[in-house]
């Protein structure tokens, strides 16, 4: 083992472990409790001695090892990148390289920051893993609901241009950056008709875009005067705020009223208007044609409950209708909106994954050798895929197969093929596929069929095994490699973790005994041992580790307060280390060890 490597873990296993007392910023939203995991020194010494004698992952095996990680901490965390460039051969991107990530609202790329890790990962030696480009989560919703959102032409003089502004319609139109469940419609307070928006923001409020809540897309004329009003109230003191999606549009980028950011409500209805003329404002005045929508920006105040309604958007300089118009005005009661046909919907959509997908993997065709073409496609019974029809969905939720049906994964991997070339690897990947009952692999291996026989060519398939000592069946876990060694195709293990934590609440931190440490070591051994028992050695793509360490700055938003990983906290070998690499060496490695610890 090299010198530098042991003095490097026995500086940290002489280190206090402590618990950890702080949240690491207002997103995390870790509890009350501390982050507690149990010390080291809790282990026999002996134990920790053959853990420190270990080389580096990547030595006991053939195939290719990977890790997912984060872009941010491999540029500037060193104790994490050595041990990314010590350890693994292929890294994951975790988010860098999803749709929501490399576009923007307009369906532009910005490839810049990528590449910039991407040649730092190379110049390590390392391959990359792309990751992902069809998805249903992660994906730039706005921009593509734009493109196939209704076409509105303007009401008559002082319409207002906002559809579905009293909520009659539910939420039609109107999309929620985050916790989507906490916006509904309600009869339980309204103005006009019979429904108004409830907003319930709980703890997670704090920060006033921790509640975002997007309008309708509504036209502008350039050099127009506008002018947005709605009413609102709540259940205890609160507060609102404004701001535009694109500033460059329609004035300034967060509006005030009254020179206030934020405007207060109250349990009785109050009308907030931003730029009225009535009362000496003179208007936002658009700087171009075009459509944009506003935010309600609702976060600021924890537990408290909204209602909203009757919202408005009135062009102030709108110029009166033609007689004929006038005429029959008693027939409009605002825009006439026209829908796209469902025909037009998908021809739309897929122009719109080809393109994103040609763009991304021809970006990156000599750098990136191999993708997740499409992600947790199938539904978790297994009987067909999943769909976003009648939910409610977040702001970066898109689900591609409504518009294009079935054969959305057929047209991904032809287009990817093509834009790869022959010796990429494009794999379909998605989670559960070790239950119990297996319909949900059956499902997803028929799916694989039919791709094939569209004409389209899977590589292989990637289970992502996100794993929990509680519950995770062996039994299960052996069957479906063997179901996959049996497909033909190359099978990766593409995301592998193992929680801890006997219950499914992310905010109950959790401090695990040795011996779950134990058991955690010793499932991740039985996962490799069953992989290499099942999976012919010539469809062994190889497995991907789901984040490098238990340290909380890699668990903002997967797996919060466990302690999933094989390094800890501190980025000390666990136990876990042990068993995975007794895995991939297929024998306990330890017991070739003699003599003295070589310090």
């Amino acid at each position: 083992m090299k010198l530098n490597n042991i003095i490097l873990i026995y500086a940290v296993l002489a280190t206090s472990i402590l618990c950890f007392n702080s949240c690491y910023d207002e997103k995390m939203k870790w509890g009350d409790d501390p982050y507690t995991h149990p010390e080291e020194k809790d282990l026999p010494l002996e134990l920790q001695e053959k853990i420190s004698r270990y080389e580096a992952l990547n030595t006991y095996t053939n195939f290719t090892l990977g890790v997912g990680i984060d872009f941010n901490l491999y540029m500037n965390d060193e104790m994490y990148r050595n041990i990314v460039n010590q350890n693994f051969d292929e890294i994951t991107p975790g988010n860098e390289m999803k749709q929501s990530s490399l576009m923007d609202n307009n369906g532009n790329l910005n490839f810049s920051n990528v590449d910039l890790v991407i040649d730092a990962l190379k110049t390590a030696g390392l391959t990359i893993y792309g990751h992902t480009l069809v998805w249903h989560s992660q994906q730039q919703a706005i921009y593509l609901n734009n493109l196939i959102k209704p076409t509105i032409i303007p009401g008559a003089p002082g319409e207002s241009l906002i559809v579905n502004g009293g909520f009659e319609t539910g939420l039609d139109g109107w999309t929620i950056s985050y916790y989507a469940e906490a916006v509904t419609q309600s009869d339980d307070f309204f103005l006009v008709g019979a429904y108004a928006m409830k907003v319930v923001v709980g703890d997670f409020g704090g920060s006033k875009y921790n509640m975002q809540i997007n309008s309708p897309n509504f036209p502008i004329i350039d050099k127009h005067r506008y002018e947005i009003s709605f009413f609102i109230k709540s259940d205890v003191a609160g507060s609102v705020g404004l701001d535009f999606d694109n500033n460059a549009t329609l004035g300034e980028a967060y509006p005030n009223v009254d020179g206030a950011e934020l405007v207060s409500t109250s349990s009785a209805w109050s009308k907030v208007t931003y730029n009225p003329t009535t009362v000496g404002g003179t208007g936002m005045t658009a700087t171009a044609d075009g459509e944009i929508y506003f935010r309600l920006l609702l976060g600021a105040v924890k537990n408290c409950t909204y209602y909203i309604d009757a919202v408005e958007v009135i062009d102030l300089d709108a110029e009166a209708e033609p007689s004929f118009t006038t005429l029959f005005s008693n027939l409009r009661s605002g825009p006439v909106t026209i829908e796209k046909s469902d025909e037009e919907k998908a021809e739309i959509i897929g122009a719109a994954m080809e393109s994103w997908i040609s763009e991304v993997v021809g970006h990156y065709k000599d750098d990136v050798l191999a993708w997740d073409v499409v992600n947790e496609p199938m539904n978790d019974s297994g009987n067909g895929l999943k769909t976003g029809i009648g939910k409610t969905l977040n702001a970066n939720e898109f689900y591609w197969q409504d518009y294009l049906g079935k054969d959305y994964a057929v047209n991904a991997f032809k287009r990817a093929r093509e834009a790869g070339g022959e010796n990429v690897k494009l794999f379909i990947n998605d989670y559960g596929l070790e239950s119990a009952s297996g319909d949900k692999l059956d499902g997803l291996l028929e799916y694989v069929a039919y791709i094939e026989q569209k004409g389209g060519k899977v590589d292989g398939i990637g289970t992502q095994m996100h794993l929990n000592i509680n519950w995770s069946d062996k039994a299960a876990i052996e069957t479906m490699f063997q179901k996959l060694g049996a497909s033909g195709k190359l099978i990766k293990i593409s995301e592998l973790d193992i929680a801890t934590a006997n219950s499914s609440d992310p905010e109950s931190p959790v401090s695990p005994t040795a011996e779950q440490y134990a058991g955690q070591a010793d499932l991740y051994q039985y996962v490799v041992d069953m992989y290499m028992k099942h999976i012919p050695e010539a469809q062994r793509y190889g497995i991907t580790v789901w984040s490098v360490s238990d340290n909380e700055k890699e668990h903002q938003y997967w797996l919060k307060n466990d302690a999933p990983c094989l390094w800890n906290v501190d980025y000390a070998r666990k136990h876990a280390y042990k068993g995975f690499a007794d895995g991939l060496a297929g024998k306990d490695v330890s017991a070739d060890f003699s003599g003295a610890l070589d310090y």
